[in-house]
């Protein structure tokens, strides 16, 4: 029984080649009493060669894991500490509204002072000065103006600066704000003594 299974799958299998290959010559208008001469043994060889092409691919893929994706990885990781690095310095180098004058948008003395500070102590790559966004382009321009005009006058002159507006808001405090809070913090300082002992007696314990 087994052995008569056998011989039909492959009598089937063989009138199905059979047929295909015919059928194809067919297609190519050639002698069907030559069909090595149809282009389909070619595309069968050309199947397998791409099929065995894909399963080394594969194989080797495999076989190399993880090392092909690991500096990838490391480029990805690496570009997003840089990128938040750099909206880190942005923040920071960042004039708000409060570092200049709301009649003529001429820079505050707090502004003067962040300008210097930027120009001077911060990383030479770094040294990007960034002004927020008025409420129209001609508040964003007198901004940029007013500090160029100041760090043309810088002495020792820092080069000429790069300025960039930004959409962020720079959510800082008024000059004066801040220096009450620092005047409030030295007047009401406790004094810098020890405490008294509590038993009257000072063993350390």
């Amino acid at each position: 029984m087994k052995r008569a299974i056998l011989l039909v799958s492959a009598f089937a299998v063989a009138s199905f080649s059979n047929g295909e290959v015919y059928g194809q010559c067919q297609q190519c208008n050639l002698p069907s009493q030559y069909p090595q001469s149809c282009t389909a043994q070619k595309q069968s060889l050309s199947f397998c060669k791409s099929f065995a092409a894909w399963y080394r691919s594969v194989y080797d893929m495999n076989s190399m894991w993880p090392s092909p994706y690991i500096m990838p990885a490391r480029n990805s990781i690496n570009a997003m500490y840089e990128s938040m690095i750099s909206n880190g310095w942005r923040r920071q180098n960042l004039l708000g509204r409060h570092h200049f004058d709301a009649d003529t948008q001429q820079l505050t003395q707090a502004g003067k002072l962040k300008v210097e500070w930027i120009l001077t102590q911060t990383p030479p790559q770094r040294r990007n000065i960034f002004v927020e966004r008025g409420a129209d382009e001609s508040l964003t321009a007198k901004r940029i103006e007013s500090i160029q005009q100041y760090t043309a006058r810088m002495s020792p002159a820092p080069g000429p600066a790069m300025i960039t507006d930004t959409h962020l808001v720079a959510e800082g405090h008024p000059a004066s704000a801040v220096d009450a809070m620092f005047t409030g913090y030295q007047s009401n300082k406790p004094a810098p003594v020890l405490p008294a002992p509590s038993n009257g007696t000072d063993d350390g314990s």
